[in-house]
C-alpha cells in the first residue's frame, strides 16, 4: 500500500509540492500539488509544472514517478486541457507521468467516501458529492466511532480537547488571513 503525508511546514521549501506518497508505484512515490482557483487556467498548470520541475534532479533521487495535481476548481477548459497535453509530453520525457484531478474528479472519486466528505469538508458537502442517503452513512459511521471511543471515555475526551485546540489555531490563522495556506494544510 502507499503512505501519503503532507509534505514540509509553514516556511519550509517545499520543492514544488504538497504532498508525497511513498511505495506506489511500485518502489517509487508520487508526489502531489493543491491549488484552489476559482478559475483554473492554463498559466496556472503551466506554473505548477515548472514549481515541479525547478527542483527535477532531487525528485529522481528520490525515485518519483508521479506528479498528481489535486485542482479545487473544474479543468474542462480547452485551453487547461491542451496545455495540460503538452505538460504531460514534457514530464513524459523526463519519465514522470503527471496526473490532474479537477473538482468534478475528486467528486467522482469521494462519491463512495462519505465519512472522508464529512470529516474533511463538513456535513454540508456529503449531500453535494455522496447524495442525499450518503449522511445517514457518515452519521452511522460517526457514531460506531464515538460510541467505540467513548467506552474509552478518557481518550475520547482528549481527542476531542486536542481537536477543539487545533481547530481554533486554524481558525485564528484564517483571521489573520492565512486561509489558502490553512485550506492547502486541510486537504
Amino acid at each position: 500500500g502507499a503512505d501519503c503525508q503532507l509534505y514540509g511546514v509553514r516556511g519550509q521549501k517545499q520543492r514544488g509540492i504538497d504532498l508525497r506518497t511513498y511505495g506506489q508505484p511500485a518502489n517509487s512515490g508520487s508526489v502531489g500539488q493543491c491549488k484552489c482557483y476559482k478559475v483554473f487556467e492554463a498559466a496556472h498548470l503551466r506554473k505548477a509544472v515548472e514549481e515541479f520541475t525547478e527542483h527535477l534532479a532531487f525528485w529522481r533521487d528520490q525515485k518519483i514517478k508521479v506528479l498528481r495535481l489535486y485542482i479545487g476548481s473544474p479543468c474542462s477548459d480547452a485551453k487547461v486541457q491542451d496545455e495540460y497535453a503538452k505538460q504531460k509530453e514534457v514530464l513524459g520525457r523526463e519519465h514522470i507521468i503527471l496526473e490532474l484531478h479537477d473538482s468534478q474528479a475528486l467528486a467522482v472519486q469521494l462519491r463512495n467516501e462519505p465519512t472522508i466528505v464529512s470529516r474533511f469538508c463538513g456535513d454540508a458537502w456529503v449531500k453535494n458529492i455522496c447524495g442525499a442517503g450518503a449522511m445517514t452513512l457518515a452519521r452511522n459511521a460517526v457514531l460506531a466511532t464515538a460510541m467505540h471511543l467513548s467506552e474509552n471515555g478518557d481518550i475520547f475526551r482528549e481527542c476531542e480537547e486536542d481537536r477543539n485546540k487545533g481547530l481554533e489555531v486554524l481558525r485564528e490563522r484564517i483571521r489573520e488571513g492565512d486561509g489558502n495556506a490553512v485550506y492547502t494544510e486541510v486537504l
